[in-house]
């Protein structure tokens, strides 16, 4: 695993339009998966991807009929 496969929680934050204290939070319930570097916290892309594929998808089918 190199650096560029690892993301900031600010870069993870801003890049979701959430908080960094919202992401500690996500971290500490165990609903995100963090790296520690050092005394930096890190985020690997990897970890990013699953997380983001588990959000609860809304909406897609407007117009849909029920059969």
């Amino acid at each position: 695993m190199s650096s560029s496969d690892l993301i900031s929680l600010s870069t993870f934050a801003e890049r979701y339009g959430i908080c960094k204290a919202t992401v500690h939070n996500m971290i500490r319930r165990g609903e995100l998966e963090a790296l520690k570097v050092g005394r930096l916290t890190k985020i690997t892309k990897a970890q990013e991807q699953l997380w983001y594929k588990s959000l609860k998808r809304v909406g897609g089918n407007r117009g849909a009929r029920d059969q």
